[in-house]
C-alpha cells in the first residue's frame, strides 16, 4: 500500500487517509503454515511504516501543496494526540476518533 500511496499521492489534488491498515506487522514470516498443535504461540511484532509521514517526508517545511486529510482513532488524550498528528505529519485537517467511548465512530472531533 505504502507503494501505491507514494505514487498516485504525486499528482494528487487531495489525499483522504483512514486509520494505519496496521501499527505493527510480525517481525518474521512463517515459511509453512502455522498448526494449532502448540498449547501457545508468541509472535513478536515490529512498528510498520506510517505511510502519511512517508509522503509528507520528502517535502519541505512548508505545507504540502496537495490538501491531505485523516482520520484517526484515539484512545487517550484525544485532542492533543491529534494534533500533535496534524504537525508531525503536515495536515491541514485530522479527524479524531475516540475510540474509547462507548459510541465510538458518532462523534468524531474535526481539528484543524
Amino acid at each position: 500500500m505504502l507503494t501505491a500511496i507514494l505514487d498516485h499521492s504525486q499528482k494528487a489534488d487531495v489525499l483522504i487517509m483512514a486509520a494505519a491498515v496496521a501499527d505493527f506487522t510480525p517481525s518474521e514470516v512463517a515459511e509453512e503454515k502455522i498448526k494449532k498443535d502448540r498449547s501457545s504461540l508468541t509472535i513478536e511484532l515490529k512498528p510498520t511504516k506510517d505511510i502519511l509521514l512517508e509522503v509528507a517526508k520528502p517535502k519541505s517545511e512548508k505545507r504540502i501543496p496537495a490538501n491531505y486529510h485523516r482520520f484517526a482513532a484515539e484512545s487517550e488524550q484525544v485532542v492533543q494526540n491529534a494534533t500533535a498528528k496534524v504537525e508531525n505529519k503536515k495536515l491541514d485537517l485530522i479527524v479524531a476518533n475516540d475510540i474509547s467511548q462507548k459510541e465510538s465512530g458518532s462523534k468524531s472531533i474535526p481539528i484543524e
